[in-house]
Protein backbone atom coordinates (compact mmCIF):
# COMPACT_ATOMS: atom_id res chain seq x y z
CA UNK A 1 0.00 0.00 0.00
CA UNK A 2 1.30 3.53 -1.03
CA UNK A 3 0.75 6.18 1.10
CA UNK A 4 -1.70 7.45 -1.59
CA UNK A 5 -3.85 4.44 -0.84
CA UNK A 6 -3.72 4.82 3.15
CA UNK A 7 -4.18 8.73 2.70
CA UNK A 8 -7.46 8.34 0.79
CA UNK A 9 -9.00 5.25 2.92
CA UNK A 10 -8.35 7.01 6.07
CA UNK A 11 -10.30 10.25 4.23
CA UNK A 12 -12.77 8.55 2.82
CA UNK A 13 -15.45 7.95 6.15
CA UNK A 14 -14.70 12.32 6.16
CA UNK A 15 -15.56 12.66 3.13
CA UNK A 16 -19.12 11.16 3.17
CA UNK A 17 -19.64 13.84 5.80
CA UNK A 18 -20.10 16.38 3.30
CA UNK A 19 -23.34 17.03 1.22
CA UNK A 20 -23.22 15.87 -2.32
CA UNK A 21 -25.49 17.04 -5.41
CA UNK A 22 -26.66 13.57 -7.36
CA UNK A 23 -27.74 13.83 -10.85
CA UNK A 24 -30.65 14.31 -12.18
CA UNK A 25 -32.20 10.89 -13.12
CA UNK A 26 -31.91 10.33 -17.31
CA UNK A 27 -35.43 10.07 -18.77
CA UNK A 28 -34.69 5.77 -18.83
CA UNK A 29 -33.86 5.89 -15.60
CA UNK A 30 -35.68 5.69 -11.97
CA UNK A 31 -33.92 7.57 -8.98
CA UNK A 32 -34.45 5.92 -5.72
CA UNK A 33 -33.21 7.87 -2.77
CA UNK A 34 -33.52 6.56 0.89
CA UNK A 35 -33.44 8.48 3.79
CA UNK A 36 -33.36 7.59 7.14
CA UNK A 37 -35.83 10.03 8.58
CA UNK A 38 -38.05 10.07 5.48
CA UNK A 39 -38.40 6.85 4.42
CA UNK A 40 -37.83 5.92 0.29
CA UNK A 41 -38.63 8.06 -2.22
CA UNK A 42 -38.35 8.16 -5.87
CA UNK A 43 -37.37 11.79 -7.19
CA UNK A 44 -36.99 13.61 -10.45
CA UNK A 45 -35.05 16.29 -9.73
CA UNK A 46 -31.44 16.63 -8.76
CA UNK A 47 -31.04 15.57 -4.60
CA UNK A 48 -28.73 16.86 -1.97
CA UNK A 49 -28.05 14.54 -0.07
CA UNK A 50 -25.38 13.12 2.56
CA UNK A 51 -23.74 10.09 2.18
CA UNK A 52 -23.55 9.05 5.46
CA UNK A 53 -27.57 9.51 6.15
CA UNK A 54 -28.94 9.31 2.78
CA UNK A 55 -28.66 6.61 -0.07
CA UNK A 56 -29.33 7.23 -3.52
CA UNK A 57 -29.60 4.59 -6.08
CA UNK A 58 -30.09 4.85 -10.13
CA UNK A 59 -32.20 2.06 -11.96
CA UNK A 60 -33.80 1.35 -15.39
CA UNK A 61 -36.71 2.03 -16.63
CA UNK A 62 -36.38 0.66 -19.95
CA UNK A 63 -36.46 -2.70 -21.43
CA UNK A 64 -33.57 -4.84 -20.33
CA UNK A 65 -32.51 -8.18 -22.14
CA UNK A 66 -31.64 -11.10 -20.06
CA UNK A 67 -29.80 -14.34 -21.18
CA UNK A 68 -29.83 -17.05 -18.59
CA UNK A 69 -27.02 -18.89 -20.05
CA UNK A 70 -26.38 -22.39 -21.26
CA UNK A 71 -27.42 -25.23 -18.65
CA UNK A 72 -27.95 -28.93 -18.85
CA UNK A 73 -30.58 -30.57 -17.17
CA UNK A 74 -31.51 -34.37 -17.05
CA UNK A 75 -35.35 -34.74 -18.15
CA UNK A 76 -37.51 -37.25 -16.29
CA UNK A 77 -36.69 -40.00 -18.63
CA UNK A 78 -32.96 -39.68 -18.10
CA UNK A 79 -32.35 -37.72 -21.20
CA UNK A 80 -29.39 -35.00 -21.60
CA UNK A 81 -31.09 -31.56 -22.30
CA UNK A 82 -29.36 -28.68 -23.64
CA UNK A 83 -31.08 -25.39 -22.63
CA UNK A 84 -30.97 -21.35 -22.75
CA UNK A 85 -33.24 -18.82 -22.06
CA UNK A 86 -33.90 -15.35 -22.58
CA UNK A 87 -36.35 -12.76 -21.58
CA UNK A 88 -37.09 -9.26 -21.74
CA UNK A 89 -37.96 -7.60 -18.75
CA UNK A 90 -39.25 -4.02 -17.46
CA UNK A 91 -38.47 -2.30 -13.68
CA UNK A 92 -42.19 -1.81 -12.36
CA UNK A 93 -41.59 -1.15 -8.62
CA UNK A 94 -37.96 0.74 -8.66
CA UNK A 95 -38.30 0.26 -4.67
CA UNK A 96 -39.49 -3.01 -4.43
CA UNK A 97 -36.77 -4.30 -6.75
CA UNK A 98 -33.87 -1.84 -4.83
CA UNK A 99 -35.38 -3.96 -1.33
CA UNK A 100 -35.88 -7.07 -2.44
CA UNK A 101 -33.38 -7.48 -5.07
CA UNK A 102 -31.21 -4.90 -5.14
CA UNK A 103 -28.32 -3.97 -7.69
CA UNK A 104 -28.22 -7.95 -8.98
CA UNK A 105 -31.76 -7.97 -9.95
CA UNK A 106 -30.25 -9.07 -13.50
CA UNK A 107 -28.93 -11.69 -11.61
CA UNK A 108 -32.18 -12.87 -9.38
CA UNK A 109 -34.66 -12.41 -12.68
CA UNK A 110 -31.64 -15.23 -14.40
CA UNK A 111 -32.00 -17.61 -10.99
CA UNK A 112 -35.45 -17.54 -11.11
CA UNK A 113 -35.78 -18.30 -14.98
CA UNK A 114 -33.29 -21.37 -14.48
CA UNK A 115 -35.04 -22.52 -11.50
CA UNK A 116 -38.69 -22.90 -13.38
CA UNK A 117 -37.32 -24.40 -16.91
CA UNK A 118 -35.03 -26.86 -14.74
CA UNK A 119 -38.28 -27.97 -12.85
CA UNK A 120 -40.08 -28.35 -16.22
CA UNK A 121 -37.20 -30.12 -17.56
CA UNK A 122 -36.55 -32.25 -14.85
CA UNK A 123 -40.24 -33.02 -14.62
CA UNK A 124 -41.15 -33.81 -18.14
CA UNK A 125 -39.97 -36.45 -20.79
CA UNK A 126 -38.18 -35.06 -23.72
CA UNK A 127 -40.94 -36.26 -26.41
CA UNK A 128 -43.32 -33.74 -24.13
CA UNK A 129 -40.84 -30.80 -23.85
CA UNK A 130 -40.97 -29.11 -26.85
CA UNK A 131 -44.71 -29.31 -27.12
CA UNK A 132 -45.00 -27.78 -23.82
CA UNK A 133 -42.04 -24.78 -24.45
CA UNK A 134 -44.25 -24.23 -27.86
CA UNK A 135 -46.80 -23.71 -25.93
CA UNK A 136 -45.18 -21.12 -23.08
CA UNK A 137 -45.29 -23.60 -20.01
CA UNK A 138 -43.71 -21.67 -17.32
CA UNK A 139 -44.61 -18.41 -18.50
CA UNK A 140 -47.04 -17.44 -15.58
CA UNK A 141 -44.86 -18.66 -12.70
CA UNK A 142 -42.08 -16.77 -14.21
CA UNK A 143 -44.63 -13.72 -14.52
CA UNK A 144 -45.89 -14.24 -10.86
CA UNK A 145 -42.35 -14.80 -9.15
CA UNK A 146 -40.79 -11.81 -10.86
CA UNK A 147 -43.63 -9.87 -9.76
CA UNK A 148 -42.86 -10.15 -6.11
CA UNK A 149 -39.54 -8.34 -7.07
CA UNK A 150 -41.50 -5.19 -8.33
CA UNK A 151 -40.04 -6.57 -12.10
CA UNK A 152 -42.67 -6.77 -15.04
CA UNK A 153 -42.05 -9.82 -17.89
CA UNK A 154 -42.17 -8.59 -21.15
CA UNK A 155 -41.36 -12.23 -22.84
CA UNK A 156 -40.04 -14.80 -22.67
CA UNK A 157 -38.39 -17.94 -24.68
CA UNK A 158 -36.48 -20.68 -24.94
CA UNK A 159 -33.78 -20.35 -27.60
CA UNK A 160 -32.05 -23.77 -27.48
CA UNK A 161 -33.23 -27.20 -26.50
CA UNK A 162 -31.51 -30.01 -27.69
CA UNK A 163 -30.84 -33.35 -26.44
CA UNK A 164 -26.95 -33.89 -25.66
CA UNK A 165 -25.32 -37.11 -26.46
CA UNK A 166 -22.30 -37.44 -24.08
CA UNK A 167 -18.81 -38.54 -26.31
CA UNK A 168 -16.28 -40.62 -24.76
CA UNK A 169 -12.79 -40.65 -26.30
CA UNK A 170 -11.18 -42.46 -24.05
CA UNK A 171 -12.55 -46.23 -23.73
Amino acid sequence: MNLLDLLSAFLEPLFDLIPRIARRPASNEWMVVDRWFRGVVIKTAPVLHLPFITHVEYLPKHEIPIDCGLQRVTSADGKNIAVNATALIEIADAVVCRDKAGEEYEETVALIIRSVVCDLIAGHNWSHLQDMIGDHAGYEEIEDNLRRFGIELISFKVEDLQEVFPLSLLQ
